[in-house]
């Protein structure tokens, strides 16, 4: 699931083409942009549906970063760090039955999200100087 300016894009994993929200029949209520946790098959290539799949912790922050992200471009300068407290914790919080589908808040998930956020592995982030 992507997002833009004008709302919500939905991709077929059947034949990968991305659709805006209003191209699609079906209600795209509790989505929120950048989400990866569906399937979604457009009507092309059978009958329309989508499914919200449950959430890894990788995939909720990579939601929440990619949502923070675009929700603060346009600040002068734009934001690209996040704080866990005051930034990324009250964002899962806040749209946590959107992101993490059929998981249930335990005492841990601050804990978890947290120990994902510093694993090597979760994100790769590289930049490129333009050649002199």
């Amino acid at each position: 699931m992507s997002g833009n300016a004008e709302g919500l894009r939905v991709q077929c994993y059947t034949c990968g083409n991305w659709y805006d929200a209003e191209d699609v029949t079906i209600p795209l209520d509790g989505y929120i942009p950048f989400m990866t946790n569906y399937e979604y098959c457009c009507g092309s290539c059978g009958t329309e549906t989508i499914v919200k799949k449950p959430a890894s912790f990788i995939q909720v922050i990579i939601t929440t970063l990619a949502n923070l992200q675009a929700s603060h471009i346009y600040h002068d300068p734009p934001e690209t760090c996040f704080s866990l407290q005051d930034d990324i914790i009250p964002f899962v919080w806040d749209h946590w039955d959107m992101i993490c589908t059929k998981r249930s808040k335990t005492g841990s998930w601050k804990n978890n999200l947290a120990t994902k956020l510093v694993c090597p592995v979760l994100l790769v982030c590289v930049r490129v100087s333009p050649c002199d």
